[in-house]
């Protein structure tokens, strides 16, 4: 494809190159194909589920509306705008809803979404006319006015004695024809809101498979979609029953738009327009040398081009005369290809996001790299290994990626991502659990000092598997009942060689091999349990662990956290996993007692970040006394409140997210320490007039002491460094503003060894 306005993808490339701020959220989901499209006279938008892309006519620049920025959640089920009436109408899944005025002006609409009716509130597709909004939900039928956003009218559609799940409509002068799940009804508009009757129109095959019905002078029509290659067909009404038509019989059907006695056909591989007798007229093939994947594709009322949402290009304006010079203006900078995201890896700088996956699904082997604030993302297969899916851990072993899978076994790739080998039961003791099945049940995986990688291999006699640095296996079996063939999660190498695997509905498997991974007759294993002679566990279901700071082992459970403040002593007889007690309300509790915890990273300043199943995301301090921080999906723009994964980038504590929605993350105050002063770094520098953002010193040591002075020597503020950083919200020790002018920044080491000055430029 030739773009012909490159400037959209430059700009895009500058805004998300540019260095997020402290406090800042940013949406990582695919935001390059999309599912509906849609213009005003100022913007042209492309929609999917996870939100929309805007496209500035006149500026020619392109902005992501997402539940970071400007949308009140994810999570679209419907999208559709009134050109002439200068609004666009984003559906939820719950009926919540937002507007989309002239220049990006976002108003919300819940009321259907706070409403007391009972069910499903779903907004499954929006009809506009120039006035009114008709909205088909899982509750009923909703009028909205678009010029006022008020609601006017709501019935349930109720059939047989049943409430109806409405999933499309369309009217024409004398009729309001209504699909739902297993019904196509007919009633007069006049009645609809007071006392509506309903007459069932015969469809000859599954209505399910309806996906579209349309309107065409006075007649309806429905299009109904099947799995099958190009066998999908259009029916049209005939006094009470709906008759297939030849009109593109036997094609791959995705959208049907008319203007006037014009037909646009959004087709499998062509957009192609017909005339009302159905003789063809023009016909879009391509817009680039690999063709097309037209989701939908309308008029533009402004210009002579046709508006296409690309499944694969992204969103379009093309011309029928000049098709081989589309305009690209509605795909964003590389995101995740997928938002099918549950693990995290961080390997150095970078982020690594897979799929994840269980013995019963089989995820796509989507490798997501995140890399100086740049996603791209490839997909494991190729034709020597193609059975590589549910990706779910990542690390980095001598210059090379380690690839665990549940159902594909151990890959191996370079830093590039280049696949050069995977063990499976042909080469390695990575045995298939039943003959054909492919699937080996790695679920946990960590190298140790010496460049030797472990293993969880699940459900499996030998649960602990060693791939030598020399590239020979060791199997590792225990006698304990519940360690014949265990189910086993997660892995984690401590700093003093002692391995950790989750067993599920039984505990931590804790094993040391003395420093000779090659030599089992010096080894020794524990299993922790709830068990008071056992570790004391908070409960046998265990979902995480990680090591902080200090060395401590926090861990994750389904009835809060418990802690390992001595790992060394893990081998003890009188050895004890501690609970935090935490005051709350003048009584004390265990940490998290009532929460199923899921995941736990550690930050720069040894605070705990807790992911849990369903109250969100806390940040707590480093000994677990103080929460610092309750994230849900209402009171941020976090998608959802089931946390899967977390992982923080330590240079600048950015920490990602991912949950059953999609991936965001949030940009933190605690970085990494650094080993010395020698690089500080403050931004911004010079802080821009009327900035109301944090300044961040960071690439300090911990605990540094900041003494932030005006020119003349006197003090204005003093903090101590999270980590590697230190915020200052640029206000005076009074709380005042601090005066425009140039400050000057004291850092000193906590032994008080090293110092430095450096400058800073402040605009109020």
């Amino acid at each position: 494809m030739k773009i012909t306005i490159a400037s959209i993808f430059i700009l895009c490339q500058v805004q998300i190159l540019a260095q997020s701020q402290i406090g800042q959220w940013e949406a990582h989901v695919p935001m390059s194909t999309f599912t509906w499209i849609g213009e005003t006279s100022s913007h042209v938008y492309a929609a999917n589920q996870y939100g929309v892309l805007s496209y500035d006519r006149e500026e020619k620049s392109t902005q992501a509306l997402t539940k970071v920025n400007a949308l009140s959640q994810t999570g679209i089920t419907a999208f559709a705008c009134n050109a002439r009436k200068e609004v666009c109408v984003i559906g939820y899944s719950n009926g919540n809803m937002d507007i989309i005025s002239n220049e990006n002006n976002i108003i919300n609409q819940p009321a259907i979404k706070n409403s007391q009716t009972i069910g499903d509130k779903s907004i499954n597709s929006i009809l506009l006319t120039d006035t009114i909004a008709w909205l088909s939900t899982g509750i009923g039928i909703v009028q909205m006015d678009i010029s006022t956003y008020n609601i006017l009218e709501f019935t349930p559609v109720s059939y047989k004695g049943e409430n109806q799940h409405i999933n499309n409509l369309v009217y024409s002068s004398d009729a309001i024809i209504i699909q739902t799940d297993d019904y196509i009804l007919r009633t007069d508009p006049n009645k609809l809101f007071v006392a509506p009757q309903y007459e069932e129109l015969s469809f000859p095959r599954s209505i399910s498979n309806i996906t579209q019905l349309y309107r065409l002078n006075e007649d309806i029509f429905a299009l109904f979609r099947t799995d099958a290659f190009l066998q999908d067909t259009i029916f049209k009404l005939d006094q009470t029953s709906f008759q297939p038509i030849e009109f593109l019989a036997g094609e791959g059907i995705r959208f049907i738009s008319y203007d006037s006695n014009t037909i646009l056909a959004s087709l499998a591989t062509t957009i192609s327009e017909f005339n009302s007798s159905y003789e063809p007229i023009r016909t879009l093939f391509t817009y680039g040398p690999t063709g097309l994947n037209p989701s939908q594709a309308l008029y533009s009322i402004y210009t002579n081009k046709i508006i296409v949402a690309d499944e694969e290009h992204g969103g379009v304006l093309v011309d029928f005369n000049n098709q081989f010079n589309g305009e690209l203006f509605a795909k964003s900078s590389p995101r995740p290809s997928s938002s099918l995201i549950t693990k995290l890896a961080v390997v150095n700088e970078d982020i690594y996001a897979l799929p994840g996956g269980n013995e019963y699904t089989y995820n796509r082997p989507n490798i997501h790299h995140y890399s100086e604030n740049n996603w791209s993302s490839k997909e494991l297969v190729t034709t020597s290994f193609p059975n590589f899916v549910n990706g779910n851990g990542l690390i980095e072993n001598d210059d090379k990626l380690y690839i665990s899978s549940d159902r594909g076994g151990l890959a191996i790739t370079d830093l590039n991502l280049n696949l050069e080998t995977v063990y499976t039961d042909e080469n390695s003791p990575l045995m298939d659990l039943h003959e054909d099945y492919n699937y080996f049940g790695l679920t946990g995986m960590g190298t140790d000092d010496d460049n030797n990688i472990y293993l969880t291999h699940t459900k499996d006699p030998f649960p602990l598997k060693v791939f030598l640095k020399n590239g020979k296996w060791v199997e590792i079996q225990f006698e304990e009942e519940e360690l014949t063939a265990p189910k086993a999660l997660d892995l984690l190498v401590l700093q003093n060689g002692y391995i950790l695997q989750i067993i599920i509905d039984v505990g931590i498997l804790v094993y040391d091999n003395n420093g000779t991974p090659a030599n089992l007759s010096d080894d020794r294993h524990r299993l922790l349990t709830s068990s008071p002679t056992a570790g004391s566990l908070p409960s046998s279901q265990v979902s995480c662990f990680v090591q902080d700071n200090d060395g401590e082992v926090w861990i994750g459970t389904s009835e809060g956290i418990g802690v390992i403040f001595s790992p060394d002593n893990i081998f003890d007889s009188n050895f004890e996993i501690q609970k935090i007690v935490v005051k709350q309300d003048n009584y004390n509790g265990y940490l998290f007692a009532t929460e199923t915890v899921e995941t736990i990273a550690v930050d720069g300043a040894n605070r705990k970040w807790v992911g849990t199943n369903n109250s969100g995301l806390f940040l707590i301090s480093a000994d677990g006394q103080e929460q610092l921080i309750h994230f849900t999906v209402d009171n941020s723009p976090l998608f959802d409140n089931k946390i899967s994964d977390l992982a923080i980038l330590p240079s600048t504590g950015e920490v990602f997210i991912a949950c059953e929605n999609g991936l965001a993350s949030f940009r933190s105050t605690a970085t990494e320490s650094a080993e010395n002063l020698e690089n500080i770094q403050v931004f911004p520098n010079p802080v821009p007039s009327g900035y109301s953002g944090p300044v961040a010193i960071s690439n300090i040591t911990t605990e540094s002491t900041i003494r932030i002075t005006d020119a003349a020597g006197n003090l204005i503020y003093e903090t101590v460094s999270q980590g590697g950083q230190a915020i200052w919200n640029g206000n005076d020790l009074n709380g005042q503003r601090a005066k425009t002018g140039v400050y000057l920044i004291h850092i000193a080491t906590v032994d008080g060894r090293q110092g430095k000055t450096s400058k800073l430029l402040f605009n109020r």
